[in-house]
């Protein structure tokens, strides 16, 4: 019986991964794959199997340094964390009695994300011997400039104030290097497939079929759920990263439901738009700082390699900064989203200079609009002689009622003010 352990790298993946095998376990049970969830009483449904992690701490005598999953897992100390684990183990053995399973495939983020160490690393190895008679590993690492738009992208849903730059000023180094050496040191390189989420790297270019053949499963019969986790649009991570900055000013330490809808919106809007990216400055900066690490991983790893991520063809454009265009399209598409009905006139009239409405072929009935007044006999009191009757106007549209937005009023002020430049001449 063995065990595949994906150690989920943070932004590489590791949900879309986890998605693809949650949405084919039972099919991949027939090529003798098995991906799931141990059973065991009041283990908190997640993707990630974090439960794992928590072996791997309780191996090393220490808490895991997650308030959020000390509260889920109810292990607020070293102690309570060692008795669960013993439980979880329990509950794995028996498992695995009943099922046998050929291979399991274990997958979690918190297994990349914890802090690296060859003892903690080997703390994991020791507790799956337990239970396994062989173990593999395989990591997936990402180019560190698309990383740290990856991840930016991800704190700004959970309220980051700070812009991209200021950002990567403040964690610019990915040492990938240190990370893949403290897991080789403690299960060995043979055991250790590293891969490099590129291109030309991946099997199909594709994360997913990489994967798939990583475990040897062909995954053209398999269900390949969409894509998770995108990255903002430069309007979108602007208009979040104000919001934000808004919040802040007014002292809120949580993040409401209006909020979290919003999230969600400026992730589906900004799918199939131009990509946030990084300037020509940033651009270089985390290269550099990065280059003697990536370098000592080719040699080690990739020496077929000249570079383990090649500069690319087109590298970055000069500043990525939101256009007006862009902005102001978000801005309708917000105000469309969160009122009680479209407004009018369509995103597409205020992305151009407002132009004359065509004559329409017919009169249309307008709401609320003032009937022709039937003709009148002349009034008992006759009009001065010198005063001609004014010839009366043509009857102008009647105004759209006024839809009260479901936006607070801050957010329909910046909305206004977005909309004006598309109008000027």
């Amino acid at each position: 019986m063995r065990a595949i352990v994906h150690i989920g790298m943070p932004k590489t993946g590791t949900t879309s991964i986890q998605a693809w095998m949650m949405e084919n376990a039972e099919a991949l049970k027939g090529a003798g794959i098995t991906y799931g969830r141990v059973p065991m009483e009041d283990l908190p449904l997640r993707y990630s199997q974090i439960e794992y992690a928590l072996a791997a701490f309780s191996g090393i005598g220490k808490p895991i340094p997650d308030d959020v999953i000390q509260r889920v897992y109810d292990v607020p100390d070293v102690e309570a964390q060692a008795a669960f684990v013993e439980r979880f183990s329990t509950a794995l053995g028996t498992w695995l009695a009943e099922e046998r399973p050929e291979t399991v495939v274990i997958s979690s983020e918190h297994i990349g994300g914890m802090r690296s160490s060859p003892e903690l690393a080997g703390a994991m190895d020791a507790f799956l011997k337990r239970h396994f008679d062989e173990v593999s590993y395989i990591i997936y690492i990402r180019r560190q400039e698309d990383f740290v738009v990856s991840r930016y992208s991800q704190r700004l849903r959970f309220g980051m104030t700070a812009t991209l730059s200021e950002s990567i000023e403040e964690q610019p180094v990915r040492n990938y290097w240190r990370i893949v050496r403290d897991w080789m040191e403690a299960v060995g390189k043979e055991r250790l497939n590293v891969r490099l989420l590129e291109p030309d790297a991946m099997v199909g270019g594709d994360l997913v079929t990489d994967f798939a053949a990583q475990i040897g499963v062909d995954p053209a019969p398999y269900i390949v759920p969409k894509r998770m986790n995108e990255s903002f649009c430069p309007a979108a991570a602007e208009f979040l990263r104000a919001h934000n900055a808004a919040r802040a000013a007014r002292g809120e330490e949580r993040i409401s439901q209006r909020t979290f809808e919003l999230v969600d919106f400026l992730g589906a809007w900004s799918a199939g738009k131009r990509r946030l990216q990084l300037n020509q400055e940033d651009w270089k900066r985390v290269r550099q700082v990065n280059a003697h690490g990536n370098a000592m991983l080719c040699q080690e790893f990739f020496p077929e390699r000249e570079m383990l991520f090649p500069r690319r063809r087109v590298p970055p454009r000069e500043g990525t900064p939101a256009t007006v265009e862009e902005m102001t399209e978000l801005a309708v598409a917000l105000a469309e989203a969160f009122s009680d009905g479209p407004l009018k006139p369509s995103s597409k009239t205020l992305l151009r200079k407002p132009e004359p409405p065509p004559e329409p072929a017919e009169p249309e009935p307008q709401p609320e609009a003032a009937p022709e007044p039937a003709p009148m006999e002349p009034p008992m009191v006759a009009a001065p002689p010198e005063e001609q009757p004014a010839p009366e106007p043509e009857p102008e549209p009647a105004p759209e009622p006024r839809r009260r937005p479901s936006l607070p009023r801050r957010i329909i002020r910046r909305l206004k003010s977005l909309r004006r430049p598309a109008h000027a001449s």
